[in-house]
């Protein structure tokens, strides 16, 4: 491996370690140097890591160097470093006995063999009635997806529906929050039904990433993957980028 040892693909990474060409540590040090170096450029306000865990990284690491010296087999992907991402708490209480329980409210509008769904403002608490009623119509976009999946085993959709924002419009005003809210209505309908999907970056535009989501019915993951596997064949692996402020 050469020196940015951060570079190379999961697989080959994992590959180094395995072979004894780098150590778990080393290559976790490397990924942290490079969090250390390029994060703040993402956002100062908001880093895209932004809780980068690296004591525990390197305990978790020190036993992958232990295991492998020992002879015992580390796994496929011992020693390549990944991150993760948080979603912030969901307001719907698992059990809502009682009334006044806390419910987060969407918008929803009925069209032929699929129904779509906006997020608005997130409303305050409502009773057990309510919240029923809103499930209930939650179980019904599921049905509508499941049916609609059915019937078309992959669909492949843009992740952001208008030209991909500059960093920072998010937060800038309102109507740019609404905007970019808007435009990643089919995240958030996946996540709201709960159906499996994986985004694939597709080029850089004009300096702009730009991306496709691949969606399937519940308990089809492997397909989602196997067809994002056949995109990045095609279309070849993007390498990282230099992160501009």
């Amino acid at each position: 491996m050469g020196d940015a040892l951060w570079e190379p693909l999961a697989r080959a990474q994992a590959a180094a370690v395995r072979e004894g060409d780098v150590t778990a540590a080393e290559l976790v040090e490397s990924h942290l140097t490079r969090i250390a170096e390029v994060n703040p450029a993402v956002s100062p306000a908001a880093n895209a890591v932004t809780q980068p865990l690296a004591e525990r990284a390197r305990a978790e690491v020190a036993e992958a160097d232990r295991r492998r010296v020992a002879g015992a087999d580390p796994g496929p992907l011992a020693g390549a470093p990944f991150t993760s991402r948080t979603a912030p708490p969901s307001r719907v209480r698992r059990r809502p006995s009682a009334p006044g329980a806390s419910v987060t409210s969407w918008r929803i509008a009925t069209r032929p063999r699929w129904r779509s769904c906006e997020r608005p403002a997130a409303r305050g608490p409502v009773e057990l009635p309510e919240y029923l009623r809103l499930t209930g119509e939650r179980l019904g976009i599921q049905w509508d997806r499941a049916v609609f999946l059915d019937a078309y085993p992959l669909v492949l959709v843009p992740v952001f529906t208008d030209p991909s924002f500059l960093p920072g419009d998010e937060s800038r005003d309102a109507e740019s929050h609404r905007r970019v809210r808007t435009a990643l209505r089919m995240c958030t309908a996946t996540s709201f039904v709960g159906v499996p999907a994986v985004a694939v970056p597709t080029g850089v535009v004009n300096g702009l990433p730009y991306g496709v989501q691949l969606i399937r019915r519940s308990c089809w993951e492997v397909l989602c993957l196997d067809a994002a596997e056949e995109g990045e064949r095609r279309l070849g692996v993007l390498p990282p980028i230099d992160p501009r402020p």
